[in-house]
């Protein structure tokens, strides 16, 4: 992929809109080949690459001792999106979305990870690209739940901003701990 040089003499890309699933993880290949000055050949910008890889997957881990945050967000997640399908999985089952008649995932539909699974087969989704989300998120649940249990019992270690006691004490002193 060439776009023309600039007056610079450096190559920009002309404005393009990305309507594909991506993941933010492609996202650091992407800065990292404009940074480099690098052709965007293989970078989410590049059709054929998002064609190879049309599944994005996100984990959210959790560590258990923050405070204050909301009690479906204190656990370890996992999402897959498939074309318009997207699934997280979380310990009080799973939310699967359809983002094309719900695009702001307002109204879960429920189900399972089979019925994530057929639900991208019914909507024309690669077996390659379904296989991978699955294997993803199974993978995902099987690992995090024992860890999350381990992690939610141990004892909490107080955390100090720093050493100094005086300096600690301040920034207590202020709600910050």
């Amino acid at each position: 992929m060439s776009y023309p040089p600039s007056s610079s003499g450096r190559r920009h890309a002309l404005c393009v809109l990305v309507e594909d699933v991506v993941s933010t993880r492609d996202l650091f290949w992407l800065v990292r080949a404009v940074g480099c000055g690098h052709d965007l050949g293989g970078t989410l910008l590049d059709g054929d690459y998002r064609s190879a890889h049309p599944v994005a997957l996100a984990e959210h881990f959790h560590y258990p001792h923050t405070d204050g945050l909301l009690a479906r967000y204190k656990q370890n997640l996992s999402a897959a999106v498939v074309g318009t399908r997207k699934l997280i999985v979380r310990r009080e089952g799973s939310e699967h979305y359809d983002l094309g008649a719900d695009p702001h995932e307002a109204a879960p539909l429920g189900g399972t990870v089979a019925d994530f699974a057929a639900a991208c087969r019914r909507d024309g989704a690669s077996a390659a690209a379904i296989a991978a989300a699955v294997a993803h998120l199974r993978r995902s649940t099987a690992a995090c739940a024992p860890l999350q249990t381990r992690l939610a019992d141990r004892p909490r270690a107080p955390v100090h901003p720093t050493s100094d006691a005086a300096l600690a004490d301040a920034w207590l002193a202020h709600g910050s701990g």
